[in-house]
């Protein structure tokens, strides 16, 4: 009868779970180097990725061109009425002007505030600061531009709003270097808004009056 020595069974050690506990970490990394290579490769994402650099690129180079093109190209003159006063904000007060004079309205509205927002949207776009219905003593025009400039809005205009108009070109003046009033969708007789127009001149003569 043969006798074989029974193996004894090898009893793990923390040496040897060190050495498995090392593999598994090495794999690991391993793997996920290989994961990230292929994410990187991936088709869709490198034409995701160049899509969304291309877009910054082609925006970053029309917001560099309406900057040269607005610098470069001169102020429109659109007829205003009324006489523009003096002083050294003369210059910023002629492209206020114009570019109250180029903005248009999406459409009429029945009420003035949404004259107010469309009119503030668009200088903000054109880099104006502007701030709405900043107040001043007791007065609080619609807009307020460069803090000097004070702007009055009316719309729809009618012969109500033309009355108004005097008491706050008195109290404005008073806190603002310049006063523009601009009416939308004037709704006054001809003979009646010519008059008007006439006596807040003569009263006025510095108040700029822009009628769209």
């Amino acid at each position: 009868m043969s006798t074989r020595k029974k193996r004894k069974k090898h009893e793990p050690t923390l040496g040897d779970a060190a050495s498995e506990g090392g593999r598994l970490v090495l794999e690991g990394i391993s793997r996920l180097g290989a994961l990230t290579k292929e994410a990187t490769q991936h088709r869709g994402w490198r034409t995701s990725r160049a899509r969304y650099d291309e877009g910054q690129r082609a925006h970053e180079k029309y917001i560099r061109r309406s900057s040269t093109e607005t610098a470069l190209l001169p102020p429109p003159r659109p007829p205003v009425q009324g006489q523009a006063p003096a002083g050294q904000h003369l210059g910023n007060l002629g492209l206020l002007v114009a570019a109250i004079q180029e903005f248009q309205p999406a459409r009429k509205y029945s009420s003035e505030l949404p004259y107010q927002a469309e009119l503030f949207a668009s200088l903000k776009a054109n880099h104006w600061s502007v701030e709405f219905e900043r107040q001043r003593g007791h007065s609080r025009p619609d807009l307020v531009v460069l803090t000097i400039f004070a702007i009055e809005v009316k719309g729809p205009t009618t012969s109500g709003s033309l009355a108004t108009i005097a008491d706050k070109m008195l109290r404005y003046r008073q806190h603002f270097d310049h006063v523009i009033c601009v009416l939308f969708d004037v709704q006054v007789n001809e003979g009646r808004y010519a008059e008007w127009l006439q006596g807040v001149m003569a009263q006025f003569p510095n108040v700029v009056v822009i009628r769209k």
